[in-house]
């Protein structure tokens, strides 16, 4: 079973006006309540994958909620939150709400979410901060931003996102730049301290002409040093719709392997023509194995859009596949708790069962 919910993504369209971000919306304490907060290139064919997520990657031990089915409510005991299953539809009913759905009854759904900034983002906006930042209005909040220690500064424009079932199973985080991040050692930073052993890039580094992210990586075969990280990318493998590369990422003595997954074929301002190479991109995704226990890294240009979409079906997968039930509403309410504008255009959501 799989379930794609795919939203267009548009980053200067959702940041045109940042003092509009800071309106909260009155239906947001209807779903959470938080108490605080060398060699040449090969091609190959990517066979479908099959298998449930759980069976796809090692478990992580998280932060596990205690549910209680009679009225639909979740309580995480550790950090307090109350989640309201609301909107909750079946698995095997999803199909047909989908198509007796119209496109109006989605629009109206997607307004009833959290818009722009809900939560204080004063670190962002302190001075030496704001230049970290790529647009306007989008800016983690303080109690989910990532932390970095050592260096210059302590700032990134990356923020923590739960998973199911699963604190902090991601990194949602802009897409480099020179601008932004100078020699990208400060992205590289965030991957070692928070040991990071996959990182998914959800953007090309040019779309429509524009400049969406830079290659903040080595080319096949050299290595380059980020700050005090040395970084060498050993292999590349390319696929139909992505491509894969393994990073060694060393630091003093210690050597640690990456991997890059980079999905080519989502359009900016668009979805993928074929949706299921999305479905069997995360698929890879979770077959890649990885002997770190940090989140996963997600990114695209802004981080919020294709990032947002990423997360969430992953997310509603898991949830489907654990209690044959999803919560879309619910499920893109609680991310844009943990960062703004997460999933940023609604369009009528494609289902697969």
């Amino acid at each position: 079973m799989i379930i794609s919910i795919l939203f267009e993504s548009n980053p200067l369209k959702a940041a045109r006006d940042e003092n509009n971000a800071d309106r909260s919306s009155d239906c947001q304490d209807k779903i959470v309540i938080t108490k605080a907060s060398t060699g040449q290139s090969k091609t190959k064919k990517l066979r479908n994958s099959a298998g449930r997520s759980e069976q796809l990657e090692n478990s992580v031990e998280g932060q596990t909620p205690i549910k209680d089915a009679s009225n639909d409510i979740t309580h995480n005991k550790d950090t307090g939150d109350v989640y309201y299953n609301m909107n909750k539809v079946a698995v095997k009913d999803l199909g047909l709400f989908v198509a007796t759905k119209d496109n109006a009854y989605f629009l109206e759904e997607f307004k009833k979410l959290p818009e722009g900034l809900v939560k204080p983002h004063q670190d962002a906006m302190r001075p030496e901060n704001r230049p970290r930042n790529r647009y306007q209005g989008i800016y983690p909040y303080d109690d989910t931003r990532v932390k970095l220690t050592g260096g210059d500064t302590d700032f990134i424009n990356a923020s923590f996102v739960d998973g199911y079932r699963q604190e902090n199973a991601y990194i949602a985080s802009q897409g480099p730049t020179e601008k932004t991040m100078q020699d990208y050692s400060v992205f590289w930073r965030m991957i070692w301290q928070q040991k990071v052993g996959k990182i998914v890039m959800l953007t090309n580094l040019v779309e429509d002409g524009k400049p969406k992210c830079d290659q903040y990586w080595p080319d096949h075969g050299t290595t380059k040093q980020y700050g005090e990280i040395h970084v060498t990318c050993l292999t590349e493998d390319m696929y139909a719709d992505f491509l894969m590369l393994t990073f060694s990422v060393k630091m003093d003595k210690e050597d640690r392997a990456v991997q890059h997954l980079h999905f080519t074929s989502w359009p900016d301002k668009g979805v993928p023509d074929d949706v299921t190479s999305l479905v069997d991109f995360r698929h890879r995704v979770l077959q890649t194995k990885s002997p770190l226990d940090g989140p996963t890294l997600v990114h695209c240009s802004a981080g919020v859009g294709r990032t947002g979409t990423y997360i969430a079906m992953d997310v509603l997968t898991r949830e489907g596949e654990a209690e044959g039930s999803v919560d879309i509403h619910g499920c893109v309410n609680t991310l844009r708790h943990r960062r703004t504008r997460m999933v940023q255009t609604a369009v009528r959501p494609p289902t697969f069962l």
